[in-house]
């Protein structure tokens, strides 16, 4: 029948809010602080958060990168291996992203960095905070698993471009939303 539909995990629809003229927020991330899989920063309360920030970098759980080129493309579903039910798609139970992240501030103590982030090192990374360009508008990637990162640097082969780190960022999440918090004085 038309318009029929089983009755799992029903309930209202949320309300959707319209932002306000010129209130958009504007893509590009272009610095992030980095978190290690034993960070306490709490997410939840914008209002700590930078206090929170503060600690794990002086403890070393958390480290900022600056002047980047960062973003994080629509992620994509996952699904199900079965539909469960004759007749429907199959249930789409989670999101792959796969976040760029380039860095033309390249050093030998860079290089060092980038080796330990690399996951071929062993480590994966708790969640990136990416601010985006010119705001206090920050993006919250944080992986259901932790977030493995993927590159190397590139030399390219005329003098028109820079030398620069191109990575990718890799993480699982049960929603397809990353959030935008917005964080004064970070």
């Amino acid at each position: 029948m038309a318009g029929e539909c089983n009755t799992y995990s029903c309930g209202d629809l949320p309300e959707h809010t319209l932002v306000t003229c010129g209130d958009k927020v504007q893509g590009g991330g272009v610095k992030a602080y980095i978190f290690a899989c034993d960070s306490t920063t709490e997410f939840d309360d914008t209002a700590t958060i930078p206090t929170d920030i503060a600690t794990d970098i002086a403890a070393g759980r958390a480290a900022l990168f600056q002047n980047l080129q960062i973003g994080v493309p629509q992620g994509s579903p996952v699904n199900t291996s079965s539909a469960y039910v004759a007749g429907q798609t199959p249930d789409v139970a989670t999101y792959d992203f796969a976040g760029t992240y380039l860095d033309a501030n390249v050093n030998s103590d860079n290089d060092t960095a980038y080796a330990a982030l690399n996951v071929t090192s062993g480590l994966v990374v708790r969640a990136l905070l990416i601010n985006l360009v010119g705001s206090d508008n920050w993006v919250l990637c944080l992986g259901d698993n932790g977030i493995k990162v993927i590159g190397t640097n590139v030399v390219p082969d005329n003098d028109g471009d820079y030398v620069h780190y191109n990575f990718t960022f890799n993480y699982r999440k049960a929603t397809g939303i990353n959030p935008t918090l917005n964080i004064a004085g970070l």
